[in-house]
C-alpha cells in the first residue's frame, strides 16, 4: 500500500511546475493519506533564521501569516537538527510551540534537497486523529520526493521571474504587462467594475544621462520605481520604457487616483529636498478609468505611443549633447 501511495504521490509532484499548485497538490495528499486534519509546508529562509507558512490546510487564513523562529517550536527544531520530530502529546513536549489550543499532537519532518533543508512538513492534530510512529513513517516517505518537486518548482519560478522583470528596477517589463492586459484584462473588469490605468515619465532623464552618466541615471530609475511602488502597493507596475512606466489598478476610480497624482509631486518635492544640488526630476503623468476592455487596450496603445514620444525626446537630448 505504501508503495503504490508513492507511486501516485509521485506522478502528481511531476504534475505541474506552478508553485502555488504544487504545495495545494502536496497538502491535499497528506490530508488524504493520513486523515490529518490540518497540515502546512513552511520554508526556511536562512539569513533571517525564519520559517515562513506558504500553504496550509484546515487552518484560517490568520495562520498563513506566521513565521517561525528557528531556535523554536517542533518546526524549528527540525530545521536545527534535520531530523523527523513527533510529538504524541504536545503538553509534555517541552518543544512544542504553545499555538492553538485545541492541538493535542504534532509531527514535523524535514524538505531536505541537494542536501540543504529548505523547509518543513508539519501535520497538527486535535483528539480525533493521534499522531504516531506509522504517520510519521509515511511523511518522512513523502518528504523526499517532494522537497525535490519544491526546489524545481521554486528554481522554474525564480527563472520565470527573471523573464518577466526589468533587471534595474525589478518592476515588470513590458512584455508581461501587454502579456497581462491580453490575458486577463477582460477577467480583471469583470471582478473589479472597473480598472485605472497611470502613465508616469521621468521626462529629464536624457538630461540627467548627459550631465551625471547613465549609471547615476539608472539610480533616479529605480528611486522613482521605489517611489511608485510605495505609493500604488496593490498596483501592477511595469517599467514600459526607458523613462516611462505603466501603473495598472483594478477597482480605483477618479479619485483616488487624484490623490496619488497629488502624493506623486509630494514625494518629488521630498526628494528634490533631499537632493538640493541635484537636478530636478521631472515627471509627465496621466492617469484614466475605464470599464470596457476595448477601451483599456487603447489606453495602454496610447501609453505606449506617449511613451515612444519620450524615447525620442530623451534620444535627442542625448544626440545634442554628444
Amino acid at each position: 500500500e505504501e508503495s503504490l501511495s508513492y507511486y501516485e504521490f509521485s506522478k502528481v509532484l511531476i504534475s505541474t511546475n506552478d508553485f502555488d499548485m504544487l504545495l495545494e497538490n502536496i497538502l491535499w495528499l497528506i490530508h488524504e493519506n493520513l486523515g490529518v486534519p490540518y497540515c502546512s509546508v513552511l520554508l526556511a529562509h536562512d539569513e533571517e533564521q525564519m520559517l515562513y507558512v506558504k500553504a496550509l490546510w484546515g487552518y484560517g487564513q490568520e495562520h498563513r501569516k506566521m513565521k517561525i523562529p528557528y531556535d523554536q517550536g517542533l518546526t524549528g527544531w527540525v530545521v536545527q537538527n534535520g531530523e523527523a520530530a513527533l510529538a504524541k502529546d504536545v503538553k509534555n513536549d517541552p518543544r512544542y510551540l504553545e499555538g492553538f489550543d485545541w492541538v493535542t499532537s504534532e509531527l514535523a519532518v524535514p524538505l531536505i534537497a541537494d542536501g540543504k533543508i529548505i523547509g518543513v512538513l508539519d501535520c497538527e492534530s486535535n483528539e480525533t486523529h493521534q499522531l504516531d510512529e506509522a504517520d510519521l513513517r509515511f511523511l518522512s516517505m513523502f518528504a523526499d520526493p517532494s522537497a525535490l518537486a519544491i526546489k524545481r518548482a521554486l528554481d522554474y519560478t525564480e527563472m520565470s521571474r527573471q523573464l518577466v522583470l526589468d533587471p534595474v528596477t525589478k518592476l515588470y517589463n513590458r512584455r508581461y504587462f501587454d502579456n497581462l492586459i491580453n490575458r486577463n484584462g477582460e477577467e480583471l473588469l469583470l471582478r473589479h467594475g472597473k480598472v485605472s490605468v497611470a502613465f508616469i515619465s521621468i521626462s529629464n532623464l536624457g538630461e540627467i544621462n548627459n550631465i551625471y552618466g547613465y549609471i547615476a541615471g539608472d539610480i533616479i530609475v529605480k528611486q522613482v520605481a521605489k517611489m511608485l511602488a510605495s505609493l500604488f502597493p496593490e498596483g501592477i507596475i511595469s517599467r514600459y520604457g526607458q523613462s516611462e512606466f505603466l501603473v495598472l489598478l483594478p477597482g480605483v476610480g477618479e479619485e483616488a487616483m487624484l490623490r496619488m497624482v497629488d502624493e506623486l509631486r509630494a514625494l518629488r518635492e521630498e526628494w528634490m529636498e533631499e537632493h538640493p544640488d541635484a537636478i530636478p526630476i521631472a515627471f509627465s503623468q496621466g492617469y484614466a478609468t475605464t470599464n470596457r476592455y476595448d477601451e483599456l487596450r487603447s489606453l495602454v496603445y496610447r501609453a505606449d505611443s506617449q511613451a515612444a514620444h519620450y524615447r525620442r525626446q530623451n534620444n535627442n537630448q542625448n544626440n545634442s549633447e554628444v
